[in-house]
C-alpha cells in the first residue's frame, strides 16, 4: 500500500474518532450549558462569560506560541528528525511557562485595574466577580502549560486519546454542572473552582499520557537557543494576527458589556457555546488533516500538499453547511426548547456567528498551509489590521446608537474581504505553485452555488410551516436530503463519487463489481 493511501486511511480514520467525540461533547456541552444557566441565572451567567473572556484576552500570547509549537513539532516530524523534535519540545514547554507567569502578572495589574474601573457587574456582587477572576487566572494557566502536551499530541495524530481525553472533560463539566444545584453557597464561585481543579486533573493526564508514549517528551531545564530563536520568531510575527483575534472576539464581548450589560454578554455566551459545539464538525476535520498538510510541505510532497488544501477547504465547508443549516434555520425553535429563558439577542448572535464561519472555514487550510512554510509575517499583518478595525469601526457605530448585532455584521464582511482580497495574495507569494484561479473556480465559487442551490426548500418551509416540533422534523430531513443530494450530483467529481460508493458498499457489505 503506498505511502498516500496509508495517510488518507489515517485522516479518515483520525475524523472518525474526532467525530465521535465532538458529537458527545456537543450533546454534553448544550445540555451543560442549559444546567449551568438555570444555576446561576442569567445575570451571573454573563458575569462569568466577561470575566471569563477579560482573562482570556491575554491568550493571544498563548495562541501565538500554541501555533508556533504545533507547527514546529509536526514538522520535525515530518523531517524525521527526532533530536530536534526532542529540543522542540523542552524548549517550547518552558517558553509556554515563562509566558504563563507573564500572563499571571499582566492580569493581576492591567486586567485587576479593568476589573475595578471598567467593568459593569452589579455592586452586590462585585466581591464575587473577584473571586471568580482569580480563580479564572489560575485555571487559565494551567491550560498554557497544557498546549505543548497537546500539540505533540495532534503531532502524532494520536486522536484516539484526544477523543478520549474531549470527552472525559465534558463529563467532568457535567458533573460540575449538576453539583451546582446540591450547593447552598454561592454558585458562581463554585462554578470556578470546580473548573480550577478540572483544568489541573486534565493538564495531569495529558502529561502522565505524553511522557509514557513520545520519547521527546522528557523534561530539562536545557533550552535550546537553536529552537528557541526560530520559534520566537515565527511567534513574534504572529503575535500580532492573534492579538488582532482577540480584540476581535474578548474586545468586542466588553464592548457590549460597557454598552448594553451583562444580559447581552450572557447573549453572547450562549452564541459561542452553540458555535463552539457544531464548529467541530468542521473543526474536527481540520483537526485531522492539519498536520498531514505540514508533514507533506516538510517532506516536500507539493502534488499531496496542493490536494490535500484543495480538497480539505471544500470538505470542510460541505460538512459545515450540512451539519449547520438547520440550526441556523431552526435556531429560535431549538434555543427555546434548549433554554427556560433565552436572553435577547441569542438568535440572532448564533445565526450571525454561523454565517462568519461559513465564510472563514472556506480559507482555513490556505491559512495552515501558509503557516507550513513558517512564513507568516505578511498574513499576521495585513489580515491582523483588517480585523482589528472591528473594533473601532464597532465603538463609533455602538456609539452613534446601533444596536448589538452590528460588531457581528462588521465582523462577517472584514473576514469576507480579508481573506478574498489578501490571503489569496500572500499564499501566492509564500507558495509561488499556488494556483488560485483554481482554487476559486474549483472551491470557492463551488462551495457558493451549492449554498445558492440548498437554502431556498428549507427556508420556504420554514416560512410556511406554523413553529414546533413538526416543523423541526420536516426543515432538518428536508435541509439533509437537499444537501446531500447537491452535494453528490454537483460538489464531487467522479472520482469522488466512486469512492464513495466502495466505501459505502464495503461498509454494507455490498458487492459493487457487477
Amino acid at each position: 500500500m503506498s505511502s498516500i493511501s496509508q495517510d488518507n486511511k489515517r485522516i479518515v480514520k483520525n475524523t472518525i474518532y474526532l467525530y465521535i467525540r465532538m458529537l458527545l461533547n456537543m450533546f454534553i456541552a448544550f445540555f451543560t450549558s442549559r444546567v449551568v444557566l438555570q444555576s446561576l441565572g442569567i445575570m451571573d451567567y454573563g458575569i462569568y462569560n466577561v470575566v471569563g473572556g477579560l482573562v482570556a484576552m491575554f491568550s493571544f500570547f498563548n495562541s501565538t506560541l500554541s501555533g508556533a509549537t504545533t507547527r514546529f513539532l509536526t514538522y520535525e516530524l515530518g523531517a524525521g528528525n527526532k533530536d530536534k523534535l526532542a529540543n522542540v519540545f523542552r524548549t517550547s514547554f518552558w517558553i509556554h511557562f515563562a509566558l504563563g507567569l507573564l500572563i499571571i502578572v499582566l492580569a493581576e495589574t492591567i486586567g485587576l485595574w479593568f476589573v475595578y474601573n471598567k467593568l459593569n457587574v452589579p455592586i452586590s456582587r462585585f466581591d464575587t466577580t473577584l473571586v471568580v477572576y482569580q480563580l479564572s487566572i489560575v485555571t487559565f494557566f494551567f491550560n498554557i502549560l497544557q498546549v505543548p502536551l497537546s500539540a505533540s499530541i495532534i503531532a502524532h495524530e494520536r486522536m484516539t486519546f484526544f477523543a478520549y481525553i474531549g470527552v472525559f472533560d465534558s463529563l467532568i463539566k457535567l458533573i460540575i454542572a449538576y453539583s451546582l444545584f446540591m450547593s447552598s453557597c454561592d454558585r458562581l464561585i463554585l462554578y470556578a473552582f470546580l473548573l480550577f481543579l478540572a483544568s489541573l486533573l486534565t493538564i495531569v493526564i495529558h502529561l502522565v499520557y505524553c511522557l509514557n508514549n513520545f520519547e521527546e517528551c522528557k523534561f530539562s531545564f536545557r533550552v535550546d537557543k537553536g529552537v528557541a530563536k526560530p520559534m520566537l520568531v515565527y511567534s513574534g510575527w504572529d503575535l500580532y494576527g492573534n492579538f488582532s483575534v482577540m480584540v476581535r472576539s474578548h474586545g468586542l464581548n466588553i464592548l457590549q458589556n460597557i454598552f448594553f450589560g451583562p444580559i447581552v454578554n450572557a447573549a453572547t455566551g450562549i452564541a459561542n457555546t452553540v458555535l463552539n459545539a457544531v464548529m467541530g464538525f468542521a473543526e474536527n476535520f481540520l483537526t485531522a488533516i492539519r498536520p498531514q498538510i505540514i508533514k507533506q510541505y516538510a517532506s516536500k510532497n507539493y502534488t499531496s500538499f496542493l490536494k490535500l488544501i484543495f480538497n480539505s477547504s471544500r470538505y470542510s465547508f460541505l460538512l459545515l453547511l450540512f451539519t449547520t443549516l438547520p440550526l441556523l434555520i431552526e435556531a429560535e425553535f431549538l434555543l427555546n426548547v434548549w433554554l427556560d429563558k433565552v436572553p435577547e439577542y441569542a438568535v440572532v448572535f448564533v445565526q450571525l456567528s454561523l454565517i462568519n464561519n461559513w465564510v472563514s472555514i472556506l480559507y482555513r487550510p490556505i491559512v495552515i498551509s501558509i503557516s507550513a512554510t513558517g512564513r507568516v509575517k505578511a498574513i499576521s499583518l495585513i489580515n491582523g489590521t483588517i480585523y482589528i478595525l472591528v473594533l473601532p469601526l464597532s465603538y463609533v457605530l455602538l456609539k452613534m446608537g446601533y444596536g448589538p448585532t452590528t460588531p457581528f455584521i462588521l465582523n462577517i464582511l472584514l473576514v469576507f474581504f480579508g481573506h478574498t482580497i489578501f490571503t489569496m495574495k500572500i499564499v501566492k507569494k509564500q507558495i509561488p505553485f499556488f494556483d488560485i484561479t483554481s482554487f476559486f473556480f474549483k472551491v470557492v465559487l463551488p462551495s457558493f452555488y451549492i449554498f445558492i442551490l440548498i437554502v431556498p426548500l428549507p427556508i420556504f418551509l420554514h416560512c410556511y410551516l406554523n413553529s414546533g416540533w413538526l416543523r423541526f422534523i420536516i426543515v432538518v430531513l428536508t435541509s439533509i436530503l437537499v444537501t446531500s443530494f447537491i452535494i453528490y450530483n454537483v460538489a464531487l467529481d467522479k472520482e469522488e463519487k466512486n469512492i464513495l460508493i466502495e466505501y459505502v458498499c464495503r461498509k454494507l457489505k455490498i458487492d459493487n463489481t457487477k
